[in-house]
């Protein structure tokens, strides 16, 4: 596995209209653009790989790197969707899984 930088990243949330912090790996850096009545405006872009798998690509002037990832503290948290976990929603500390601990905000093995 390569050692990608950690980095958190203001991801835009349609739903909330708000940006969300989120910490990722950095896999490198491309361009985006957004189209204009006066013609297409280009700009860097990170991309970012989430907690969760889903790769972002934030403006680059939207990330910010940091030292590491320190579970139940600065991961990205996933929300409980539906039912079946195993810890309460709110509840950031590590827990077990058939003898394996899981981190309680962003459920990844510890």
């Amino acid at each position: 596995m390569h050692d990608h930088p950690i980095v958190e990243a203001k991801i835009w949330n349609r739903t909330t209209k708000e940006f969300d912090i989120k910490s990722g790996r950095l896999h490198g850096f491309g361009t985006d653009f957004e189209e204009f009545e006066s013609g297409p405006a280009t700009f860097s872009v990170a991309i970012v790989e989430l907690g969760d798998g889903t790769v972002e690509m934030p403006r680059a002037d939207r990330i910010r790197f940091v030292k590491s990832i320190i579970h139940g503290t600065n991961c990205t948290k996933v929300p409980h969707l539906g039912e079946g976990y195993l810890h309460a929603e709110g509840d950031d500390t590590p827990y077990p899984v058939d003898g394996c601990l899981y981190c309680g905000r962003c459920h990844t093995a510890l």
